[in-house]
């Protein structure tokens, strides 16, 4: 009989038929996807595709159709998201599973929850004395290396680089604990002190490292969200902070959406300004603009805490 596990993610159980080690183990058999490998490109003939596009600079290609969307993954190989709640792994010969997984626990994941309506944004989540903070911005923004640098402030990790956002009964926004590491680039590593060296890289032929998390640097159950901060980099610019407005806000989660170039080939362009709307009026956002060839990471902790400390709704 094949071994089968069963996973907690986001909030999500996921029933696999191979292991992911990077998760915690669910104790529930009850599951919201099921995880395999196989002939994932047999999901999607040619006569079910409803539309096709390339997204991520080319580097991925996506087909949706009735019954859920088939991924290409350059270097990688194909995967299925069915509406069904399956995923389904087929690798490019020579791929590893461990570089399949990452997949499945970033695009793949991704893809699944825009289907159902759910928007992760793309964000790193730290948190301490039970006040959460979220750093949003595209890829280079330097979200996980202020999130690496408030754990050395006393913070705990929540989630990095991908937060879903999920409301408890009293309409509180929320982020449940994802996986005990943060991807770090070769110069945020030197930023915050680490020795690239020491640190494995995320993957074969990736440039990005993983900087694992002790337990006793994780959060270990649902944090609210208290506010979120947009990562904007500049060349030549001084650091500084402003409180946005409601236009802005909005803007702000609507951009910064995981995966978000697939919204509108997923038919989720109206939940998606629902989503944005709904968070938008339900916490602080503020910018942080930085200066793009440096952290200057004291300076823009200082920055942070003190407009944190100064807003009268934020907790403290």
């Amino acid at each position: 009989m094949a071994l089968v596990y069963h996973y907690h993610f986001q909030g999500l159980i996921l029933k696999s038929a191979f292991p992911f080690p990077e998760l915690a183990v669910a104790d529930s058999e009850k599951h919201d996807l099921v995880v395999s490998e196989g002939l994932a490109s047999g999901f999607m003939p040619d006569e079910q595709i409803v539309s096709s596009v390339s997204l991520i600079h080319g580097c991925l290609h996506m087909s949706t159709g009735p019954d859920g969307t088939l991924v290409f993954i350059e270097g990688m190989g194909h995967i299925w998201i069915g509406l069904s709640g399956e995923i389904v792994l087929e690798r490019l010969p020579g791929v590893r599973l461990g570089d399949g997984r990452i997949y499945i626990l970033g695009t793949a994941l991704g893809i699944f929850l825009l289907q159902r309506g759910a928007f992760p944004l793309h964000g790193s989540t730290v948190s301490r004395n039970g006040r959460s903070l979220m750093f949003i911005g595209p890829s280079g923004a330097g979200k996980s290396t202020l999130s690496a640098y408030w754990m050395n402030r006393g913070y705990t990790l929540v989630t990095d680089d991908v937060s879903l956002v999920q409301y408890r009964e009293d309409g509180v926004p929320a982020i449940r604990p994802a996986l005990p590491h943060i991807k770090l680039w070769e110069d945020s590593a030197l930023a915050l002190n680490h020795n690239p060296d020491t640190l494995p890289f995320l993957s074969k032929g990736w440039e990005k490292r993983r900087l694992p998390i002790p337990a006793e640097g994780m959060a270990i159950e649902e944090t609210v969200l208290d506010a979120i901060i947009e990562l904007s980099p500049e060349a030549f610019s001084s650091p500084k902070i402003e409180l946005l407005n409601g236009v802005q806000r909005f803007n702000a989660i609507a951009a910064n959406i995981y995966r978000g170039e697939a919204i509108p080939w997923l038919g989720q362009v109206a939940n998606h300004f629902v989503f944005s709307s709904r968070l938008a009026a339900a916490v602080p956002i503020f910018r942080l603009t930085r200066p793009a060839n440096a952290f200057a990471l004291d300076e823009l902790y200082e920055l942070v805490e003190q407009a944190l400390r100064a807003y009268s709704g934020f907790s403290d």
